[in-house]
């Protein structure tokens, strides 16, 4: 029987190794577990002499190596997020500049070799968000889709002896880099792939997304001297001012709710640090909203109702206020109609624009005209609520 404890120096020599193993001691074999053959072929090939050294040090008679999966499911995620676009990413000006540069690279990589972009930033920073915002905006601007997006972990899914499809890519981004970090056998997959590009393509770009700079991970280095060659661009959790600008975004989608001041906004600014937090926090109180708001409303109430109902007690004739005139009771019938539409029947600004007829600013404008003069004019205020009430009971 192996006396594990006096053997410690061969133990962590074994640690040293990028294998999985556990000790037989009653047989006196040493077990390896690696994920696929290709892994498999080269342990024996690079390590096998080194780890039947410190086996004899370990007195082991027997060693094993297997793979733990026989008929890997290989399952890369190749899908960007449409969703995520330079649109709804708010980010500071000094990122701003850093990103139409990365912008340059992508656009003209023709005319460069292989090149590094890595993007680094705490967790809720927007790493994922921008890698897909860089690839979405890849696609709109050369309507080529010759990239391949995954996250670290998929390295292991590839098979290293078939990557000539990873070869007829010209971009390559990987997520969650950070996972490379103290797993040998993540960086020896990555160097070798790296090693195939390098030594076969002529203009490639890589984009890299992980929670900390390159030289604090722990990788060997030779991929470290590689990626320290590259542009890195640092994301960092938003100003106070970013974080405002994104709620007013964010909440142009959804009706003006009383509830949603401008305390309330700045509260939720200064409680928590990144954008998903904050838009969580406001999704959740507009949905509690909208179940209090819904026991009140009359459910079959259309936009058509509440600008009838308005029409009729302001005595403006009902297709005035759907025209673009432009005289003051007509315009402030329309406002009213347009907030109303918002309040009660939670409507896009996209949707009121198309019943009314009107741009999105001019909708915007509207609804906050009228939250504005409800609040500065008491009479205006009591005539907002008698309308909100005849519209609740349907007319």
């Amino acid at each position: 029987m192996i006396d594990i404890k006096i053997k410690k120096e061969n133990i962590l020599e074994l640690n040293k190794l990028p294998i999985k193993y556990s000790i037989n001691k009653k047989d006196k074999e040493l077990n390896i577990y690696v994920h696929n053959d290709f892994l498999k072929e080269y342990i024996i090939k690079k390590y096998f002499s080194k780890i039947k050294k410190i086996s004899n040090g370990l007195n082991i008679k027997k060693i094993n190596i297997s793979t733990l999966d026989k008929n890997p499911k290989i399952s890369i995620n190749n899908r960007i997020n449409p969703s995520y676009t330079f649109k709804n990413l708010f980010l500071s000006r000094k990122t701003l500049k850093d990103i139409n540069i990365i912008k340059d690279i992508l656009i003209k990589k023709d005319k460069r070799d292989i090149f590094f972009i890595i993007i680094y930033g705490k967790s809720g920073t927007g790493k994922t968000h921008l890698v897909n915002a860089l690839l979405n905006f890849y696609i709109k601007e050369t309507q080529k889709t010759d990239y391949l997006l995954i996250n670290c972990e998929d390295l292991l899914k590839l098979k290293i002896n078939n990557t000539n499809f990873l070869l007829k890519k010209t971009i390559l981004a990987i997520d969650k880099f950070e996972l490379l970090s103290g797993d040998l056998i993540l960086q020896e997959r990555f160097n070798i792939l790296l090693q195939k590009i390098i030594y076969n393509t002529q203009k490639y770009i890589i984009i890299l997304a992980t929670n900390k700079k390159i030289v604090d991970l722990d990788i060997n280095n030779k991929i470290k001297s590689y990626l320290l060659s590259g542009f890195s661009i640092k994301l960092s959790y938003p100003h106070l001012k970013t974080k405002i600008n994104f709620i007013k975004y964010y909440l142009q989608q959804f009706p003006i709710d009383n509830y949603l001041s401008e305390e309330y906004i700045l509260n939720i600014c200064l409680k928590y640090d990144t954008i998903y937090e904050i838009k969580d926090n406001i999704l959740k109180n507009i949905i509690n909203n909208k179940k209090k708001k819904s026991k009140n409303v009359k459910r079959n109430i259309s936009p058509e109702d509440i600008i009838h109902i308005v029409s009729s007690y302001l005595k403006i004739p009902y297709q005035e206020i759907k025209a673009r005139t432009q005289k003051k009771e007509i315009s402030l019938a329309r406002h009213i109609s347009i907030f109303l539409c918002r309040d009660l029947l939670e409507l896009s600004l996209l949707k009121l624009g198309e019943i009314f007829n009107r741009n999105h600013s001019t909708i915007l404008y509207s609804i906050k005209k009228v939250k504005k003069m409800s609040e500065l004019d008491v009479n205006f205020n009591n005539l907002l609520i008698r309308l909100k009430e005849k519209c609740k009971q349907g007319g």
